[in-house]
Order: C-alpha cells, then structure tokens, then sequence
C-alpha cells in the first residue's frame, strides 16, 4: 500500500527493491528470489506456479538494485492450498 512505500521510504530512501526469496527447505537451499520494486508494492505479494500442498518458507530483504541494505528478515512459513 501507498502507507507502507511511504514507511519504507522514510526508513530506506535509497531502497528501490524488495527481494523476496522463499524455498520448501528451511535453510533455504535450492531458494527462489523474486524482486519487486517499492513503486510496485501492493498489499500483498502474489507468488504463482507454487506447488499445492506444500510448506514453504519465506524471507524478505531490501535493495537498491546493486546490493542488499538489510539483512534477511521477516522470516515466515505459510501452506498452499491442496
């Protein structure tokens, strides 16, 4: 939402980029990264072509296109739908 570009903006201004990675293994090995740009940011994030019944891990990080401004964080476990 508009408020949470807002946030991060205020927080970040050099962020341009959430990265996003998530795997079915905890540590995540064999990972997925995808990257959305702050002026893209909407409520949620819609991952497709996820597999149904399956746990996967999610963890997510700012960017300004060259290298990575924070860590890792906001690590969360959500299930697909059968």
């Amino acid at each position: 939402s508009i408020n949470l570009q807002k946030k991060i903006k205020k927080a970040f201004p050099k962020a341009k980029w959430i990265e996003v990675q998530y795997s079915t293994n905890t540590k995540f090995k064999n990972a997925r990264t995808k990257k959305i740009s702050i002026n893209n940011l909407k409520k949620k994030i819609v991952l497709r072509n996820l597999k149904k019944n399956r746990t996967y891990y999610f963890q997510a990080r700012l960017s300004n296109g060259k290298k990575a401004i924070t860590a890792w964080t906001y690590r969360q476990k959500v299930k697909t739908k059968k």
